[in-house]
């Protein structure tokens, strides 16, 4: 486990900055805070003041988590229980947090396991050629057993242990559904400093990058400088994760602090042989807010349709669902419902 806990004066900058409890301050917010800051025409004696105590605080949580650092390694925390030929595969996972996202296991890098798992049972020539779905059914704070099946299993609920399921699709035209069930007792204890680091390497959300058009919003994407291959549909998701908790919307909040997001689902998401589709020079992301079909869900949190498009997808655009609160108290109050045992 890292150990970040503020000091006193840090939890007297960050509660008079965000109000709460600071134990629910994400290190994320605490950094699109500091970018606002920064990105902001002029700032007043004391909005400087806080920028620079951010940055000292930012700075330690770099230092504690690379001194923490552990290599990722799917293979180690992928132990399989069972292969049936190429129709399908069972194995325990063991999940990892980030400084990032400390209190739950983050969405988008679930998305590592499922592609690992699958390629266990891909046939000669197979690839995986896109995510037609994934549903994350709540924040993630065990480990679990993973399956993967041509055969669609009967759905599981959150009642019954469901942490997240999906379909993938192949080149040869099969359908891969995966299933996670929660391992009760098993709460997730690996932590990683930088769990995808493509991701931040190709997107950027500054000024020059990010544009905003209404209910449009466009963001660069840069060539990587390195193979993101491996874990392309993990960056792809964490990509879209990146740019929906950057936009500025009024439908959205007011500030853009003032709202936990949380990716609750994609889907139609194409992933091609090649990462050069993905980022071209002058690649831009398109992602359009549907302020419009939005509804409340049972959580209490605002369910915000998404439609996103990467270059290589063309005309065909992938969708989403996230769930946004607006409220601290309704924040702090979900987080402990969630993290009880």
């Amino acid at each position: 486990m890292i150990d970040i806990t503020p000091t006193p004066e840090e939890v007297t900058l960050l509660k008079g900055i965000f109000g709460g409890e600071v134990e629910y301050i994400s290190v994320g917010q605490i950094q699109n805070k500091a970018e606002s800051l920064e990105n902001a025409v002029s700032l007043s004696q004391s909005e400087r003041e806080t920028l620079q105590r951010l940055r000292m605080f930012l700075q330690r949580v770099d230092a504690v988590a690379s001194n923490l650092f552990q290599v990722l390694n799917p293979s180690e925390d992928l132990r399989i229980l069972e292969i049936s030929g190429h129709n399908s595969a069972r194995a325990e996972v063991g999940f990892f947090r980030t400084p990032w996202s400390p209190n739950f296991v983050h969405g988008p890098d679930t998305m590592i396991f499922v592609t690992k798992l699958a390629e266990k049972i891909l046939k000669p020539g197979e690839s995986i050629c896109a995510l037609e779905r994934v549903t994350w059914k709540k924040p993630i704070a065990n480990n679990a057993i993973l399956t993967i099946s041509e055969i669609e299993s009967s759905p599981f609920s959150v009642e019954n242990g469901c942490l997240f399921d999906g379909t993938l699709s192949t080149n040869l035209g099969r359908k891969l559904h995966f299933t996670s069930k929660e391992r009760q007792g098993s709460t997730v204890q690996k932590v990683v400093a930088n769990s995808n680091p493509y991701a931040k390497q190709v997107f950027c959300s500054c000024p020059d990058c990010y544009k905003s058009y209404g209910d449009v919003h466009i963001f660069d994407l840069k060539p990587p400088t390195a193979d993101t291959q491996p874990y392309l549909l993990s960056t792809l998701c964490e990509i879209v994760t990146l740019a929906l908790s950057k936009i500025c919307h009024p439908d959205m909040s007011k500030e853009r602090l003032d709202s936990m997001r949380l990716l609750g689902g994609i889907k139609n998401l194409e992933l091609p042989s090649s990462a050069e589709a993905v980022f071209p020079p002058g690649g831009k992301l398109h992602v359009l807010i549907k302020p419009v079909e939005k509804k409340t869900g049972k959580s209490g949190m605002t369910l915000m349709p998404f439609e996103f498009r990467f270059p290589h997808q063309d005309q065909n655009s992938g969708s989403g669902i996230m769930a946004i609160s607006y409220k601290q108290d309704m924040t702090e109050e979900y987080l402990r419902k969630c993290l009880k045992p």
